[in-house]
Parts: structure tokens; sequence; C-alpha cells
């Protein structure tokens, strides 16, 4: 019996040493697993960050295309600087800097004019994937533009898609979208 008894301790011995080494097998993969998960998190931000941009040299290369399809005709892309000096009106009559950044760091506004020939603004926000933010941001820039100049403003968004939400305002023409291919040349 004191053979079996030992025979089964040396058993036991030599299946722990396999149970311990995947021990450390798993601790190493577990490890491993969440470096991967890291490095893509920071990778699909990357490439969230890269969608954005993608989106804001199609928004400014279209402009004058932009403003054709809306009916009318393209003058120019108004520059950071001119933004921040109508945004100086904004501040003097009482708004704060805050809520004045995202008009003055707006993706693109064009200047156009009108069939008739009257001058108005187009506020264009562009994104990978619109939605009601991108929506709502560009009619505070609507909003602030004709206020600031006493001009009318109108919004587009630039996207590769909409979002379900965004997708009934664009058919029912209250938001204006032009579309941009999904590629990045």
């Amino acid at each position: 019996m004191e053979s079996i008894v030992e025979g089964q301790k040396q058993l036991n011995a030599e299946m722990r040493a396999p149970v311990d080494e995947m021990k450390i097998i798993n601790r190493g993969q577990q490890e491993l697993s969440e470096r991967l998960a890291r490095n893509l998190d920071r990778i699909t931000h990357d490439a969230g960050f890269f969608r954005g941009w993608f989106s804001r040299r199609d928004a400014t290369d279209c402009a004058p295309v932009i403003a054709w399809d809306m009916g009318m005709e393209f003058v120019r892309i108004l520059s950071r600087a001119e933004l921040v000096d109508m945004a100086h009106q904004g501040i003097r009559d009482g708004m704060s800097k805050d809520s004045l950044r995202s008009f003055y760091n707006a993706d693109v506004i064009i200047e156009a004019t009108q069939a008739d020939a009257t001058t108005c603004y187009i506020a264009v926000e562009a994104s990978y994937t619109a939605d009601h933010r991108d929506a709502d941001r560009a009619l505070r820039k609507v909003e602030f533009l004709t206020q600031f100049t006493g001009i009318p403003a109108y919004l587009c968004i630039v996207s590769v898609r909409n979002d379900r939400e965004l997708g009934p305002d664009v058919l029912q023409g209250n938001v204006f979208w032009y579309p941009i291919p999904d590629q990045f040349w």
C-alpha cells in the first residue's frame, strides 16, 4: 500500500509541473492579450483621427462643388483669422471664448453668392460618419455667422455616410449632405 501511496505522490508531483508551466503560459497570454487590446485601442483612435482629417481635406477640396450643388456660386473659403475676427464680435456681445472655439475652429466656412447675387455663407461640418452632433455644430456655426455678419448662412454636412438618426433630416431637406467617397486618394 505504501508503494501505491508513494507512486501517487510521485505522479502528483509530475502532474504539477505541467500545470505550473500552463499557469505561466496563461499569465503570459493574458499579458499579451492586454497589450494587444491597448494597441488596438490606439490604432482605432488613430484611424478616427485620419478619417476626420480625410473628411476635412475633402470638404476643403470640394468647396466649389458644394456651393454649386447647393445652387450657389463659390467665392472663397474664409480663413481661420477671419473667423477669429468674427468671434471677437461675439466676445464684445458677451459670449465666452470657450463657446466660440468650435466656431473659429470650423472645418470649412464658404463664402458664396446666391442666384440673386447676394452674399451668403455655408458652414460645412466634415465627418467620416455624420450624426446629429455634426448637424448641431453646423447649425451653431450658421447662427454665429448670421449674428456676426447679418448675412444669411446655410449648413452642409460632408461625410462618407450618415448615421440612421441623421438620414431622415437629409431626406427631408433639413440638412444638405455632400457625400464623399470612402477612399484616401
